[in-house]
C-alpha cells in the first residue's frame, strides 16, 4: 500500500510541476531571395536588396504595364514566449507584396527566401541562424477560353475582377536551422498570410492582377519535428522518394504474384 502511494505522490508531484518555459527573441533580421526557378527558357528570376531587410525578386518579361516581382519587408518582432513542448502563439514577421502586373512568358515557378536571426533563449545568444522557405507562383492565364480563371472562379469578378489572378504559397525547408529551448529543439516556420481585414491564416494569397497586393506573413516557433512533418521535399528528394514508391510498388505486385502463385 505504502508503494502505491509512494507512486501517487511522485505522479502528483509531476503533473503539479509547470512546464518550462522560456522568451524568445529573434533579432537582426535580414533576408535574400535565392534558386528561382522560370516556368521555361529565355527568362531568369533576377534579384534586389538580398541580406537587407527589404528584398525583392523580380521575374517574367514586362508586358508594358510594369514589372512584375515578390517583395519582402521584415517588421520588429517582439519577443516570444514558448512552453517547452509546445509551439509558440503566432506573431507577424513581415509584409509580402506581389506587385503584380502582366508579364510575358517564361514566369515564375519557385524561389527560395533565407530568413537570417540572431536568435536569444532569455537574454542568451543561441547563434546567428538561417530559415528557409520557398514561394511557389502560379502565373494564370489572364483570358482563360471558358472564362474561368484557375483561382477564385469566374474572370472579371471578385479577386479575378482585373482579370485572373495569380497565387502565392509559402512552404518551410528542411535546410532550416534549429535552437533549443528548455532541452527541447526547436525551429521558425512561415504559417502563411493574413490579409488585411481579417484574422485568417492562409497558406497562399491570391493576387489580383494590375495592383500591388500585400498580406502580412506570420510564424510561429514550433518543435521541429512538427515543422519538418510539414515541409516541402527538395527536387532530388522527390526523385529519391519516387524510386523508392516504384521499387516498393514493384515488390508489392511481386509478392502478390508469389502469393497467387
Amino acid at each position: 500500500m505504502g508503494t502505491v502511494l509512494n507512486a501517487i505522490a511522485v505522479l502528483t508531484a509531476v503533473l503539479a510541476t509547470p512546464a518550462a518555459t522560456a522568451v524568445v527573441e529573434i533579432k537582426n533580421i535580414s533576408v535574400a531571395w535565392a534558386n528561382g526557378v522560370a516556368t521555361g527558357p529565355g527568362r531568369s528570376v533576377t534579384y534586389g536588396g538580398n541580406n537587407t531587410t527589404n528584398a525583392y525578386a523580380y521575374f517574367g518579361r514586362n508586358a508594358g504595364s510594369g514589372p512584375s516581382y515578390y517583395e519582402f519587408q521584415v517588421e520588429d518582432i517582439a519577443p516570444v514566449t514558448v512552453v517547452a513542448g509546445a509551439h509558440s502563439m503566432i506573431f507577424p514577421v513581415a509584409t509580402f507584396t506581389h506587385h503584380n502586373f502582366p508579364v510575358l512568358i517564361p514566369s515564375l515557378k519557385t524561389v527560395n527566401l533565407r530568413f537570417y536571426a540572431h536568435i536569444l533563449v532569455d537574454n542568451v545568444l543561441i547563434g546567428i541562424d538561417k530559415f528557409d522557405f520557398r514561394f511557389t507562383h502560379d502565373e494564370t492565364v489572364n483570358f482563360p477560353a471558358n472564362g474561368l480563371c484557375p483561382c477564385g472562379g469566374a474572370n472579371n469578378q471578385g479577386v479575378n475582377i482585373n482579370d485572373c489572378a495569380d497565387k502565392a504559397l509559402v512552404n518551410f525547408l528542411k535546410a532550416s536551422s534549429s535552437f533549443d529551448v528548455a532541452g527541447v529543439t526547436y525551429t521558425i516556420d512561415l504559417l502563411g498570410f493574413v490579409e488585411s481585414g481579417t484574422t485568417d491564416v492562409k497558406t497562399s494569397f491570391l493576387t489580383e492582377e494590375n495592383l500591388d497586393d500585400s498580406a502580412e506573413i506570420v510564424a510561429r516557433i514550433e518543435q521541429r519535428g512538427e515543422a519538418d512533418a510539414a515541409a516541402v521535399p527538395e527536387p532530388a528528394l522527390w526523385a529519391m522518394m519516387l524510386t523508392g514508391f516504384g521499387a516498393l510498388g514493384s515488390a508489392m505486385r511481386s509478392r502478390r504474384r508469389t502469393v497467387a502463385a
